[in-house]
């Protein structure tokens, strides 16, 4: 009788500690490869090394990454707009060629090279990946010319079909828009949505988690279009995001947020 009670508990600790797969269809991203500020991230966020990493990873369902223009229009992999925060070059981005930025490397522990985006689409990745633009470089305070992100973007020739663009701005938009490269709009609020669905090319809205509700989710995946949120760095607020049902979270802690689903 005790070990039929004691089987019993464990089945329903078991169950208990997987119902948001019966509750949520929610995939999850790693947050710049495998975590942008996670104690536990293995690697630096935007290296290769993390992105290989996170993809290897069951319930990881891709990843979101951030990108810069060179001065020889080649994307990079980059977050930081100011060299010397993460690597052992110096001064902002901006201007910088492709002979400079492959003789630097991460400050990290791994001191990984830093990457360009047809690096990582030589990767041949089959999960999502999520190209989040970074058209300003606040260290040196420039805006990216636009025309130049067309020629960049000529320059890739077709993206895979698994890779998107994220923008947030509606300046870029207009520049965007005629290459068959899904994107995907940052909004401020929910208040946003009206005024960016039905433009051509938009696929889906991206959105701080704690500025949107359940149903005003539920209202834009009704529309057709998939709901990403980001500011997810606890596993409590993953457990709590989960419930709204958006299409994607982007999580920082990704090895500990994946054993949730």
């Amino acid at each position: 009788m005790i070990y039929k009670w004691l089987y019993i508990l464990i089945v329903v600790a078991f169950c208990s500690c997987k119902k948001y797969v019966a509750e949520t269809h929610t995939k999850l991203l790693g947050h710049a490869g495998n975590g942008m500020t996670q104690w536990n991230g293995m690697f630096t966020a935007n290296s290769l090394e993390g992105i290989k990493y996170a993809l290897s990873l069951d319930n990881c369902s891709g990843v979101e990454v951030d990108i810069r223009l060179s001065n020889d229009t080649t994307f990079w992999l980059m977050h930081d707009a100011d060299l010397d925060n993460v690597t052992n070059g110096t001064g902002c981005f901006y201007g910088t060629t492709d002979e400079y930025l492959e003789s630097i490397h991460y400050k990290g522990i791994h001191q990984e090279k830093l990457v360009t985006l047809k690096q990582l689409i030589d990767l041949s990745a089959s999960k999502e990946i999520v190209l989040d633009l970074k058209h300003y470089d606040k260290c040196a305070s420039v805006q990216m010319d636009f025309n130049e992100l067309k020629r960049g973007i000529e320059k890739l020739g077709n993206l895979p079909s698994n890779f998107c663009i994220k923008i947030n701005t509606s300046a870029i938009y207009p520049y965007l828009k005629d290459f068959s490269i899904p994107l995907i709009y940052e909004l401020t609020s929910f208040a946003q949505f009206a005024e960016f669905s039905g433009l051509q090319g938009i696929s889906g809205f991206m959105i701080e988690s704690d500025k949107i509700s359940a149903e005003e989710i539920r209202q834009i995946k009704s529309k057709g279009y998939k709901v990403y949120l980001y500011e997810v760095r606890a596993i409590s607020r993953l457990k709590k995001e989960l419930k709204k049902q958006p299409d994607y979270i982007l999580v920082d802690d990704l090895l500990n947020s994946v054993m949730e689903l």
